[in-house]
């Protein structure tokens, strides 16, 4: 398909590939950890394109049907293969997407992990402080009774990032107003 150029053929076979051995559905399901190489390959391959083909059109386009579809086998992508190389920085570009989305509990969450479940990760540092700047904008979006639990995890999540990343050029900001914060509590 793709030698013809027929684009639209090549993205639903993808697709197609994903949905019937893919890490959500019944053919990975009974395999569990016997999933041949080859398969497993050619899936995640499939799972980064068609995340990326979608991603790519959600900011070109700012459709929100692109940001779903991308999010979607971001995570699907994470469900099957959240050991590989590749993990941390489709984490956080999952991130990212959630993020431009205005859909920040979500993006805050996932930069958490980007930051804190892999050993090492170079983005770490950039998703842990990425996961405060989403707290803040989600308190912005939540009716008052729920505040103060997300300014408690905000709190929590900063002294978090503070102790794992105390180069970071943007930790004795965070720790200046996390003490102002608690005070108040």
């Amino acid at each position: 398909y793709g030698k013809a150029g027929f684009n639209a053929l090549v993205l639903e076979s993808k697709q197609e590939l994903v949905e019937l051995y893919g890490p959500r559905s019944a053919y990975w399901a009974q395999r569990g950890a016997s999933i041949d190489p080859r398969v497993s390959a050619a899936v995640q391959a499939n799972l980064l394109d068609l995340a990326r083909h979608h991603h790519a059109l959600a900011q070109k386009k700012g459709g929100e049907a692109d940001r779903d579809a991308a999010v979607r086998w971001y995570r699907e992508y994470l469900d099957g293969f959240d050991a590989t190389t590749e993990a941390p920085a489709t984490r956080l570009l999952l991130a990212d997407l959630l993020l431009e989305g205005s859909r920040y509990g979500e993006a805050a969450d996932e930069y958490e992990k980007a930051a804190y479940n892999y050993a090492n990760a170079p983005e770490a540092g950039r998703a842990g402080y990425a996961a405060l700047v989403a707290l803040d904008k989600a308190a912005t979006t939540l009716p008052e009774a729920q505040r103060p639990a997300l300014e408690q995890r905000a709190i929590e999540s900063s002294l978090k990032f503070a102790a794992t990343f105390p180069e970071h050029v943007e930790t004795p900001g965070v720790l200046t107003r996390t003490t102002k914060q608690l005070p108040d509590r």
